[in-house]
Protein backbone atom coordinates (compact mmCIF):
# COMPACT_ATOMS: atom_id res chain seq x y z
CA UNK A 1 0.00 0.00 0.00
CA UNK A 2 2.92 2.36 1.18
CA UNK A 3 4.86 1.70 -2.43
CA UNK A 4 1.89 2.08 -4.46
CA UNK A 5 0.66 5.37 -2.16
CA UNK A 6 4.31 6.74 -3.05
CA UNK A 7 3.98 5.94 -6.68
CA UNK A 8 0.37 7.72 -7.26
CA UNK A 9 2.23 10.72 -4.97
CA UNK A 10 4.80 11.08 -7.32
CA UNK A 11 2.74 11.17 -10.29
CA UNK A 12 0.72 14.08 -8.86
CA UNK A 13 4.25 16.04 -8.22
CA UNK A 14 5.08 14.84 -11.98
CA UNK A 15 1.68 16.18 -12.97
CA UNK A 16 2.21 19.52 -11.04
CA UNK A 17 5.68 20.10 -12.70
CA UNK A 18 4.37 19.34 -16.15
CA UNK A 19 1.70 22.42 -15.88
CA UNK A 20 4.30 24.55 -15.01
CA UNK A 21 6.75 23.38 -17.80
CA UNK A 22 4.12 23.83 -20.33
CA UNK A 23 2.77 26.44 -19.29
CA UNK A 24 6.02 28.45 -18.94
CA UNK A 25 7.37 28.54 -23.02
CA UNK A 26 4.65 29.52 -23.66
CA UNK A 27 4.95 33.96 -21.95
CA UNK A 28 6.65 34.77 -24.95
CA UNK A 29 4.30 33.89 -27.19
CA UNK A 30 1.35 35.07 -25.28
CA UNK A 31 3.40 38.84 -25.01
CA UNK A 32 3.35 38.69 -28.84
CA UNK A 33 0.05 37.25 -28.83
CA UNK A 34 -2.09 39.84 -26.79
CA UNK A 35 0.28 42.53 -27.91
CA UNK A 36 1.26 43.29 -24.20
CA UNK A 37 3.80 45.28 -23.12
CA UNK A 38 6.24 44.31 -20.55
CA UNK A 39 5.05 46.12 -17.95
CA UNK A 40 1.71 45.03 -18.39
CA UNK A 41 2.77 41.36 -18.82
CA UNK A 42 4.89 41.76 -15.57
CA UNK A 43 1.90 42.74 -13.76
CA UNK A 44 -0.70 39.98 -15.31
CA UNK A 45 2.30 37.15 -14.37
CA UNK A 46 2.43 38.36 -10.99
CA UNK A 47 -1.56 36.93 -10.85
CA UNK A 48 0.05 33.43 -10.84
CA UNK A 49 2.08 33.61 -8.29
CA UNK A 50 -0.80 35.80 -6.39
CA UNK A 51 -3.49 33.01 -6.79
CA UNK A 52 -0.87 30.71 -5.01
CA UNK A 53 -0.28 32.79 -2.25
CA UNK A 54 -4.18 33.27 -1.51
CA UNK A 55 -5.02 30.00 -1.64
CA UNK A 56 -2.23 28.44 0.91
CA UNK A 57 -3.57 29.66 3.96
CA UNK A 58 -7.48 28.25 3.11
CA UNK A 59 -5.74 25.32 1.44
CA UNK A 60 -4.06 24.10 4.47
CA UNK A 61 -7.53 24.15 6.35
CA UNK A 62 -9.01 22.02 3.68
CA UNK A 63 -6.79 19.76 3.89
CA UNK A 64 -7.09 19.57 7.63
CA UNK A 65 -10.78 19.07 7.46
CA UNK A 66 -11.01 16.75 4.15
CA UNK A 67 -7.90 15.52 4.48
CA UNK A 68 -4.97 15.55 2.14
CA UNK A 69 -5.75 12.83 -0.55
CA UNK A 70 -9.02 14.24 -2.19
CA UNK A 71 -7.46 17.66 -1.93
CA UNK A 72 -4.19 16.66 -4.10
CA UNK A 73 -6.80 14.63 -6.44
CA UNK A 74 -9.04 17.85 -6.67
CA UNK A 75 -6.35 19.69 -7.32
CA UNK A 76 -4.69 18.24 -9.94
CA UNK A 77 -7.39 18.07 -11.67
CA UNK A 78 -8.30 21.71 -11.20
CA UNK A 79 -4.99 23.20 -12.29
CA UNK A 80 -5.60 21.03 -15.20
CA UNK A 81 -8.90 22.25 -16.15
CA UNK A 82 -7.72 25.40 -15.46
CA UNK A 83 -4.41 25.62 -17.80
CA UNK A 84 -5.33 26.17 -21.28
CA UNK A 85 -6.95 29.22 -19.92
CA UNK A 86 -4.28 31.47 -20.37
CA UNK A 87 -3.51 30.08 -24.19
CA UNK A 88 -7.15 30.75 -24.92
CA UNK A 89 -7.41 34.28 -23.09
CA UNK A 90 -8.67 36.86 -25.55
CA UNK A 91 -7.18 40.00 -23.65
CA UNK A 92 -4.53 41.06 -21.20
CA UNK A 93 -7.59 41.51 -18.75
CA UNK A 94 -8.58 37.67 -18.89
CA UNK A 95 -5.74 36.52 -19.29
CA UNK A 96 -4.28 37.55 -15.45
CA UNK A 97 -7.69 36.14 -14.91
CA UNK A 98 -7.02 32.65 -15.65
CA UNK A 99 -3.57 32.95 -14.44
CA UNK A 100 -4.53 33.66 -10.93
CA UNK A 101 -6.94 31.00 -11.09
CA UNK A 102 -4.56 28.28 -11.99
CA UNK A 103 -1.95 29.84 -9.87
CA UNK A 104 -4.61 29.34 -7.27
CA UNK A 105 -5.30 25.62 -7.80
CA UNK A 106 -1.53 25.15 -8.27
CA UNK A 107 -1.28 27.07 -4.47
CA UNK A 108 -4.09 24.57 -3.26
CA UNK A 109 -2.14 21.47 -4.42
CA UNK A 110 1.36 22.43 -3.42
CA UNK A 111 -0.31 22.09 0.51
CA UNK A 112 -2.10 19.33 -0.53
CA UNK A 113 0.64 16.91 -1.91
CA UNK A 114 3.11 18.00 0.68
CA UNK A 115 1.00 17.56 3.25
CA UNK A 116 0.27 13.89 1.94
CA UNK A 117 4.00 13.30 1.63
CA UNK A 118 4.26 13.19 5.30
CA UNK A 119 2.16 10.57 5.74
CA UNK A 120 3.51 8.76 2.89
CA UNK A 121 6.60 9.50 4.51
CA UNK A 122 5.13 7.51 7.97
CA UNK A 123 3.78 4.48 6.06
CA UNK A 124 7.14 3.84 4.40
CA UNK A 125 9.12 4.86 7.60
CA UNK A 126 11.78 6.62 5.52
CA UNK A 127 11.96 10.34 4.31
CA UNK A 128 10.85 10.66 0.31
CA UNK A 129 9.58 14.29 0.48
CA UNK A 130 12.80 15.16 -1.49
CA UNK A 131 12.73 12.77 -4.19
CA UNK A 132 9.06 13.72 -4.51
CA UNK A 133 10.10 17.87 -5.25
CA UNK A 134 13.01 16.10 -7.58
CA UNK A 135 10.38 14.47 -9.74
CA UNK A 136 8.47 17.88 -9.53
CA UNK A 137 11.69 19.49 -11.04
CA UNK A 138 12.16 17.47 -13.65
CA UNK A 139 9.21 17.01 -14.56
CA UNK A 140 9.15 21.07 -15.15
CA UNK A 141 12.48 20.93 -16.99
CA UNK A 142 10.80 17.71 -19.11
CA UNK A 143 7.60 19.83 -20.21
CA UNK A 144 9.43 22.50 -21.07
CA UNK A 145 12.18 20.83 -23.42
CA UNK A 146 8.57 18.91 -24.54
CA UNK A 147 6.86 22.34 -25.00
CA UNK A 148 10.33 23.83 -27.06
CA UNK A 149 9.97 20.99 -29.52
CA UNK A 150 6.11 21.20 -30.12
CA UNK A 151 5.88 24.58 -30.16
CA UNK A 152 5.56 25.21 -34.16
CA UNK A 153 4.63 21.72 -34.75
CA UNK A 154 1.12 22.03 -32.19
CA UNK A 155 -0.64 24.99 -32.06
CA UNK A 156 -1.16 26.82 -28.68
CA UNK A 157 -4.68 25.43 -27.14
CA UNK A 158 -3.61 21.81 -28.65
CA UNK A 159 -0.79 21.37 -26.64
CA UNK A 160 -2.32 22.15 -23.57
CA UNK A 161 -5.04 20.17 -24.22
CA UNK A 162 -2.93 17.74 -24.24
CA UNK A 163 -1.30 18.47 -20.85
CA UNK A 164 -4.44 18.84 -19.48
CA UNK A 165 -6.20 15.32 -20.41
CA UNK A 166 -2.68 13.79 -19.08
CA UNK A 167 -2.85 15.16 -15.47
CA UNK A 168 -6.50 14.30 -15.57
CA UNK A 169 -5.63 11.01 -16.09
CA UNK A 170 -2.97 11.43 -13.55
CA UNK A 171 -5.60 12.56 -11.30
CA UNK A 172 -7.73 9.68 -12.08
CA UNK A 173 -5.42 7.34 -11.21
CA UNK A 174 -3.70 8.21 -8.49
CA UNK A 175 -7.38 8.87 -6.68
CA UNK A 176 -7.33 5.28 -5.41
CA UNK A 177 -4.03 4.68 -3.77
CA UNK A 178 -3.21 7.91 -2.10
CA UNK A 179 -3.31 7.25 1.56
CA UNK A 180 -6.89 8.57 3.56
CA UNK A 181 -5.58 10.12 6.97
CA UNK A 182 -7.72 8.48 9.55
CA UNK A 183 -9.11 10.97 11.27
CA UNK A 184 -9.43 14.28 9.18
CA UNK A 185 -11.02 17.17 11.11
CA UNK A 186 -14.39 17.55 9.61
CA UNK A 187 -15.33 21.45 11.26
CA UNK A 188 -12.85 23.66 12.60
CA UNK A 189 -11.74 27.39 11.03
CA UNK A 190 -10.14 27.45 8.08
CA UNK A 191 -7.89 29.86 8.69
CA UNK A 192 -5.25 28.99 11.71
CA UNK A 193 -2.45 31.73 12.72
CA UNK A 194 0.87 29.71 12.95
CA UNK A 195 3.09 29.21 15.14
CA UNK A 196 6.21 30.63 16.34
CA UNK A 197 8.41 27.23 14.87
CA UNK A 198 6.20 27.15 12.02
CA UNK A 199 7.22 31.16 11.42
CA UNK A 200 10.74 30.49 11.99
CA UNK A 201 10.25 27.53 9.16
CA UNK A 202 8.76 29.96 6.99
CA UNK A 203 11.52 32.73 7.42
CA UNK A 204 13.91 30.02 5.98
CA UNK A 205 12.10 28.70 3.30
CA UNK A 206 10.89 32.76 2.37
CA UNK A 207 14.95 32.74 1.91
CA UNK A 208 15.29 30.00 0.12
CA UNK A 209 13.03 30.39 -2.29
CA UNK A 210 13.96 34.20 -2.49
CA UNK A 211 17.57 32.96 -3.37
CA UNK A 212 16.11 30.40 -5.86
CA UNK A 213 13.99 32.75 -7.57
CA UNK A 214 16.56 35.75 -8.35
CA UNK A 215 19.22 33.20 -9.38
CA UNK A 216 17.00 31.48 -11.37
CA UNK A 217 15.82 34.92 -13.17
CA UNK A 218 19.16 37.11 -12.73
CA UNK A 219 21.72 34.43 -13.38
CA UNK A 220 21.51 34.75 -17.68
CA UNK A 221 21.09 38.40 -17.44
CA UNK A 222 24.10 39.17 -15.24
CA UNK A 223 26.70 36.37 -17.27
CA UNK A 224 25.35 38.35 -20.27
CA UNK A 225 25.48 41.64 -19.30
CA UNK A 226 28.81 41.48 -16.73
CA UNK A 227 30.90 38.96 -18.13
CA UNK A 228 30.13 38.83 -21.70
CA UNK A 229 28.34 36.07 -22.25
CA UNK A 230 27.15 34.51 -25.80
CA UNK A 231 23.48 34.36 -25.92
CA UNK A 232 23.43 30.77 -26.06
CA UNK A 233 25.79 30.47 -23.05
CA UNK A 234 23.97 32.83 -20.59
CA UNK A 235 21.28 30.74 -21.31
CA UNK A 236 22.25 27.73 -20.08
CA UNK A 237 22.76 29.14 -16.08
CA UNK A 238 18.70 28.38 -15.85
CA UNK A 239 19.26 24.71 -17.45
CA UNK A 240 22.30 23.74 -15.14
CA UNK A 241 20.44 25.65 -11.97
CA UNK A 242 17.59 23.96 -12.27
CA UNK A 243 19.33 20.66 -12.80
CA UNK A 244 21.51 21.20 -10.22
CA UNK A 245 18.11 21.48 -8.00
CA UNK A 246 16.73 18.36 -9.62
CA UNK A 247 19.63 16.10 -9.10
CA UNK A 248 20.27 16.82 -5.35
CA UNK A 249 16.21 16.91 -4.69
CA UNK A 250 16.52 13.05 -5.79
CA UNK A 251 19.66 12.17 -3.20
CA UNK A 252 18.52 14.33 -0.59
CA UNK A 253 16.44 11.77 1.41
CA UNK A 254 19.03 9.96 1.61
CA UNK A 255 21.10 12.76 3.33
CA UNK A 256 18.63 13.26 5.51
CA UNK A 257 18.60 9.97 6.87
CA UNK A 258 22.19 10.22 7.17
CA UNK A 259 22.38 13.63 8.23
CA UNK A 260 19.34 14.68 9.86
CA UNK A 261 18.00 18.14 8.61
CA UNK A 262 20.18 20.42 10.60
CA UNK A 263 23.40 19.15 9.63
CA UNK A 264 22.07 19.03 5.91
CA UNK A 265 20.63 22.59 6.30
CA UNK A 266 24.03 24.12 7.71
CA UNK A 267 25.86 22.48 4.88
CA UNK A 268 23.56 23.35 2.46
CA UNK A 269 22.96 27.07 3.39
CA UNK A 270 27.27 27.76 3.59
CA UNK A 271 27.67 25.90 0.06
CA UNK A 272 24.50 28.01 -1.42
CA UNK A 273 26.33 31.18 -0.41
CA UNK A 274 29.90 30.25 -1.22
CA UNK A 275 28.76 28.90 -4.54
CA UNK A 276 26.24 31.50 -5.67
CA UNK A 277 28.95 34.47 -4.71
CA UNK A 278 31.56 32.27 -6.39
CA UNK A 279 29.33 32.21 -9.45
CA UNK A 280 28.88 36.17 -9.10
CA UNK A 281 32.43 37.29 -8.39
CA UNK A 282 34.01 34.42 -11.23
CA UNK A 283 35.04 36.82 -14.58
CA UNK A 284 35.09 33.35 -17.00
CA UNK A 285 31.23 32.40 -17.86
CA UNK A 286 32.40 29.02 -18.14
CA UNK A 287 33.46 29.06 -14.33
CA UNK A 288 30.41 31.00 -13.45
CA UNK A 289 28.51 28.43 -14.86
CA UNK A 290 30.12 25.61 -13.33
CA UNK A 291 29.45 27.77 -9.83
CA UNK A 292 25.79 28.20 -10.69
CA UNK A 293 25.45 24.83 -11.40
CA UNK A 294 27.23 23.52 -7.18
CA UNK A 295 24.94 26.65 -6.07
CA UNK A 296 21.74 24.92 -7.60
CA UNK A 297 22.42 20.98 -6.05
CA UNK A 298 23.18 23.22 -2.76
CA UNK A 299 20.25 24.91 -2.51
CA UNK A 300 17.97 22.00 -3.77
CA UNK A 301 17.13 20.19 -0.56
CA UNK A 302 16.42 22.86 1.38
CA UNK A 303 12.73 23.69 0.46
CA UNK A 304 11.63 19.82 1.02
CA UNK A 305 13.04 19.93 4.51
CA UNK A 306 10.99 22.77 5.32
CA UNK A 307 8.14 22.21 4.00
CA UNK A 308 8.33 18.63 5.71
CA UNK A 309 9.37 20.74 9.01
CA UNK A 310 6.22 22.65 8.66
CA UNK A 311 3.59 19.76 8.81
CA UNK A 312 5.20 18.25 12.03
CA UNK A 313 5.48 21.34 13.41
CA UNK A 314 2.04 21.60 13.48
CA UNK A 315 0.76 17.59 14.34
CA UNK A 316 -2.37 18.10 14.66
CA UNK A 317 -3.01 20.50 11.77
CA UNK A 318 0.14 19.82 9.08
CA UNK A 319 -1.78 21.38 6.12
CA UNK A 320 -1.73 24.62 8.32
CA UNK A 321 2.00 24.31 9.11
CA UNK A 322 2.67 23.41 5.57
CA UNK A 323 0.56 26.14 4.39
CA UNK A 324 2.22 28.49 6.47
CA UNK A 325 5.97 27.52 5.13
CA UNK A 326 4.47 27.48 1.47
CA UNK A 327 3.11 30.85 1.90
CA UNK A 328 5.90 32.34 2.91
CA UNK A 329 8.57 30.34 0.57
CA UNK A 330 6.69 31.54 -2.64
CA UNK A 331 6.68 35.19 -1.02
CA UNK A 332 10.08 35.14 -1.38
CA UNK A 333 9.89 33.62 -4.65
CA UNK A 334 7.66 36.55 -5.70
CA UNK A 335 9.47 39.24 -3.66
CA UNK A 336 13.28 37.88 -5.31
CA UNK A 337 13.46 39.01 -8.83
CA UNK A 338 11.57 42.31 -8.13
CA UNK A 339 13.87 43.24 -5.09
CA UNK A 340 17.38 42.55 -6.82
CA UNK A 341 15.90 44.63 -10.11
CA UNK A 342 15.35 47.30 -7.08
CA UNK A 343 18.67 46.88 -5.48
CA UNK A 344 20.32 46.79 -9.14
CA UNK A 345 19.05 49.78 -9.92
CA UNK A 346 21.20 51.72 -7.16
CA UNK A 347 24.46 49.36 -6.31
CA UNK A 348 24.79 47.39 -9.85
CA UNK A 349 23.16 43.52 -10.54
CA UNK A 350 26.45 41.46 -9.46
CA UNK A 351 26.05 43.91 -6.12
CA UNK A 352 22.71 42.94 -5.64
CA UNK A 353 22.69 39.12 -6.17
CA UNK A 354 25.57 39.10 -3.47
CA UNK A 355 23.14 40.56 -1.27
CA UNK A 356 20.40 38.35 -1.57
CA UNK A 357 23.21 35.28 -2.13
CA UNK A 358 24.56 35.62 1.55
CA UNK A 359 21.46 35.34 3.39
CA UNK A 360 22.14 32.03 2.88
CA UNK A 361 23.89 31.98 5.14
CA UNK A 362 20.94 32.95 7.41
CA UNK A 363 19.55 29.54 6.59
CA UNK A 364 22.80 27.87 8.03
CA UNK A 365 22.37 29.86 11.31
CA UNK A 366 18.79 29.18 11.60
CA UNK A 367 19.16 25.43 10.59
CA UNK A 368 18.72 24.14 14.37
CA UNK A 369 15.11 25.25 13.64
CA UNK A 370 15.09 22.15 11.11
CA UNK A 371 15.16 19.51 13.76
CA UNK A 372 11.26 19.04 14.21
CA UNK A 373 11.10 17.58 10.39
CA UNK A 374 12.83 14.62 11.97
CA UNK A 375 10.96 14.47 15.27
CA UNK A 376 8.83 11.13 13.52
CA UNK A 377 11.48 9.74 11.52
CA UNK A 378 12.05 5.94 12.40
Amino acid sequence: MASRARLALASVFFAYGIIVGTWAPHIPLAKERLAASPGFLGLALLCFSFGAILAMPPAGGAVARHGSAPMAVLSTALAALALPGPFLAPNLALFALALLIIGAALGALDVAMNAQALIVERALKRPVISLLHGIYSAAGLAGAGLSAVLIGRLDEPTRALVTTLACLAIAVASRRHLIAEPTPARSGPMLVLPSRATIGLGILCFLALLIEGTTIDWAAVHLRENRGASGNLASLAFGLYSGGMALSRFVGDRFRTRLGSPTLLRWCGGLTAAATLAAIASPSPALALAAFALAGLAIGPIAPVLFAGGGRAEPENPGHGIAAVSTLGYTGLLMGPALVGLLAEAMGLAMALAIVAATAVVIALGAARAAVADDDAP
